[in-house]
């Protein structure tokens, strides 16, 4: 099929911003072809103290409380290996990938998921009711997988249950970059105390960075100390052009990043337009640079139906933590977007497109 549109795979399609491409060649200009040291190099490191300050509750020391890594993942994954260890148990809250049960086995531990209470739920009674012995470490990803940011009563609650239980909260921010910037000062000294001994994780993906290789973690320089001794057994690094051209990201400030938001947002209202008249725009979650359309079980089946009759390549949620929808990259201009979704409808959802008039 000539038209055919694929969908699927990292949000490759969006332009790497002017400031991280100025970066990254003038680092390259300059002979940064090397390893660095394994935390990463200080600057950067400087500049992801000073962006994690609205997060963190306090601006982590960059020389021994932050850690560049080579992406999110490797930065989840000395997190894990560092805070649990052997019968321990990693406790997961919320939607999560299906590799959780794999980083946990790596660990020597045990996989065990909270599911996120309802707003209105009684947050402390539902922590109280399913805290399990022996936790090793909570991890949340703050927003959850399918993009919704946890509630601020649910993550006071997971950090006052890791600071009296003196665990680490692993706090994973990859999708935080793409909402707008919310400064809260109003958190009590307890929420603060707690978050002050969590970790927090995160990349540049809002940057367009995904492909670089480049994440983070901050935390207690106890924790981040073994973490970095961990990455230097295992020989990783994360790549010197990309922690220049994540330097140049985060010193371009919100600017990019609204940039991006704007991109996105458009991308995602050009998805929900093709879908409108078949009645299922309002089924769509946005989470960063993907959208989840919900369609039940069968998700192999229905890409197969997909690639066959629409020409349109997406990828199953349930390995990601989603299951029952697709995952839909927002890759492709506003144009193509509004023509897959079309196609995808009308494939999925024929009968509920003859009722709709004009």
């Amino acid at each position: 099929m000539s038209d055919f549109v694929d969908l699927s795979g990292p949000a490759i399609g969006r332009i790497v911003h002017q400031e991280a491409m100025a970066a990254a060649s003038a680092a390259l200009d300059a002979g940064a072809t090397h390893y660095t040291t394994r935390p990463g190099i200080v600057e950067l490191r400087g500049a992801i103290a000073d962006h994690i300050v609205r997060w963190a509750g306090r601006r982590p020391d960059p020389l021994t409380e932050v850690l560049v890594t080579c992406g999110v993942e490797e930065a989840v994954f000395v997190a894990v290996l560092t805070t649990v260890g052997a019968g321990d148990r990693l406790l997961v809250v919320g939607p999560s990938p299906t590799t959780d049960e794999e980083l946990a086995a790596a660990a020597g531990g045990i996989l065990d998921r909270l599911v996120l209470p309802d707003v209105h739920d009684d947050v402390s009674q539902w922590l109280c009711l399913n805290t399990r012995p022996r936790v090793g470490a909570i991890l949340v990803r703050n927003p959850t997988v399918d993009g919704s940011p946890v509630a601020e009563p649910v993550m006071r609650c997971l950090r006052q249950c890791a600071h009296d239980q003196g665990v680490p909260l692993l706090e994973v921010k990859a999708l935080a970059d793409f909402l707008p910037a919310v400064h809260d000062s109003t958190e009590s000294d307890v929420s603060r105390a707690g978050a002050a001994a969590s970790v927090v994780i995160g990349d540049f993906s809002a940057w367009n960075l995904e492909g670089w290789r480049v994440g983070y973690v901050a935390g207690p320089s106890s924790l981040i100390g073994t973490m970095t001794d961990l990455m230097q057994a295992l020989s990783i690094c994360a790549p010197a052009l990309g922690q220049y051209a994540a330097l140049g990201a985060l010193q371009s400030g919100e600017v990019t990043l609204a940039a991006t938001r704007t991109v996105l947002a458009a991308r995602a209202a050009a998805f929900s337009t093709g879908l409108s008249a078949y009645g299922q725009a309002a089924n769509l979650r946005v989470a960063g640079q993907y959208i989840f359309l919900p369609v039940g079980g069968a998700e192999a089946d229905v890409i197969e139906t997909l690639i066959r009759e629409a020409g349109v390549r997406v990828e199953a949620g349930a390995p990601v933590g989603v299951p029952g929808a697709l995952r839909v990259t927002l890759s492709e201009p506003e144009a193509v977007m509004l023509g897959a979704a079309t196609r995808i409808a009308a494939s999925l959802f024929p009968k509920a497109g003859e009722g709709v008039d004009g």
